[in-house]
């Protein structure tokens, strides 16, 4: 039997709805019936009953996921089935004494109102009408934040800092002030370069 055959039984047909139920899209369906996708867009063109099978089943699926966030977004009054538990006394027929009493859980069926979800009411509108309904986002900026382009080039005072040497942290000098002036220098010559304003502070 041709491997396309099998997909073409009720058995087949009852899988690939239920691969399409699932959410699965074509490539990953491909992959559970153990061919490419490439061939299953073939099947899909030449077999009517392989296509029917996945553009209808994923329709309803879509129509369903549909009716279900619609009703989020309204509320809805549903029906539950709520336990409650029945205490069953068994009696003698005869003597009419009590033989034996238990507890069991039975269910029985109660409307309950589920209040609209303002999640679900939220992504319906920005989807279904975006134009009116958008999410902004908001960016405050303020003097002290603004980026001025301006880079500050204050004086450094000779301090002692710790590095680690040989896993032990060891009191060390930082440079000197030779070396200090040199990279003052070499950021002032950097600046002439790029046409950056440095303006220097605290000297």
């Amino acid at each position: 039997m041709a491997k396309y055959s099998y997909w073409l039984t009720n058995e087949g047909i009852i899988k690939i709805k239920g691969y399409a139920r699932d959410g699965l899209i074509d490539a990953d369906i491909a992959k559970k019936m153990c061919i490419s996708r490439s061939t299953l867009a073939v099947w899909r063109k030449k077999y009517e009953a392989i296509d029917a099978a996945l553009r209808e089943t994923k329709e309803i699926v879509d129509r369903q996921v549909e009716m279900s966030l619609f009703d989020r977004a309204i509320g809805q009054t549903v029906t539950l089935k709520k336990p409650f538990k029945v205490k069953k006394i068994t009696y003698d027929p005869s003597t009419g004494k009590k033989i034996s009493e238990e507890e069991v859980i039975e269910y029985a069926d109660q409307e309950e109102y589920i209040p609209a979800d303002t999640k679900a009411i939220t992504f319906w509108l920005i989807n279904r009408k975006p134009d009116e309904w958008k999410q902004k986002i908001e960016v405050e900026t303020s003097e002290e934040n603004e980026m001025t382009g301006v880079i500050q080039i204050a004086a450094v005072e000779k301090m002692d800092v710790r590095e680690v040497i040989d896993g032990e942290y060891k009191e060390t000098e930082e440079n000197d002030s030779d070396d200090r002036k040199e990279n003052a220098e070499h950021h002032l010559d950097t600046a002439a370069e790029t046409g950056t304003v440095y303006e220097p502070s605290g000297v």
